[in-house]
């Protein structure tokens, strides 16, 4: 019986040393990417995933119900070969009231308000910044870095979009109760948005705050890889926010 235990533990010792040395040897591996799926998010087993559906419109009813809020956003963004950070202060205001300030390294010094009028103001950094002009919502530079417009930012508008992708036939999916994950002291549900039914494309992955129903962390994807990731922090929700700080 010693003997047996012992040929056994030789044939695993030997097939461990064997295929990490294939592995080493072979043309085909390769190091994980951080623009990989599995090594740059926390990947839950759909197995372990529910239709998102109730709880996406619950994100959005949480993010309706909102008076206003500050935050800070930190963002970095996967360009080809280039690798663009773009951390911002953000603030909201009901009815539609928004500000973001630049804080750099992308854009550093640029303000934009959305103000009462409706109207978009903003100005660059620098010494350009005295020079202050309405803005086109949709021009590049009322953009983020990750493409997405500067009107659309906020809670509300975000949980929108994921909504009208549901609606449109996109497949969401979420945790069936807050998991632990990296980078989060706390649990979190996570959230997951496929372009198709079939659970193949994903294109967002995002951890939501179990109590406000709020993101913290998100994921966005492109032709497989991670082309931004976002953090949301230092979150004050109905807070008391001046008029002026909504003019420019």
């Amino acid at each position: 019986m010693k003997s047996e235990f012992i040929i056994a533990a030789a044939v695993l010792l030997f097939g461990l040393m064997f295929s990490s040395e294939s592995a080493k040897a072979s043309p085909t591996a390769k190091k994980v990417s951080m623009s990989n799926l599995s090594a740059a998010t926390f990947a839950p087993s759909q197995e372990t995933m529910i239709d998102g559906k109730e709880f996406f419109q619950s994100m959005a009813d949480a993010a309706a119900a909102l008076e206003s809020y500050s935050l800070k956003t930190e963002m970095t963004v996967f360009k080809g070969s280039k690798v663009i950070h773009e951390n911002s202060n953000f603030y909201f205001k009901k009815p539609r009231l928004l500000r973001a300030e630049e804080l750099g390294p992308h854009k550093k010094g640029s303000v934009a308000v959305l103000q009462a009028n409706g109207k978009l103001r903003g100005h660059l950094g620098g010494m350009l910044s005295k020079f202050v002009s309405d803005v086109d919502p949709s021009s590049s530079w009322a953009v983020s870095a990750n493409d997405y417009p500067l009107v659309k930012s906020d809670f509300y508008s975000m949980s929108q979009v994921m909504v009208g992708f549901l609606n449109s036939g996109y497949k969401g999916l979420v945790t069936g109760h807050p998991v632990k994950v990296p980078g989060q002291s706390a649990e979190v549900y996570v959230i997951e948005l496929y372009k198709t039914g079939d659970n193949r494309e994903l294109i967002k992955r995002a951890y939501i705050n179990p109590q406000t129903l709020l993101p913290v962390e998100w994921f966005d994807y492109k032709d497989g890889k991670l082309f931004a990731h976002t953090f949301w922090k230092n979150l004050r929700l109905n807070i008391d926010l001046p008029a002026s700080l909504f003019k420019l």
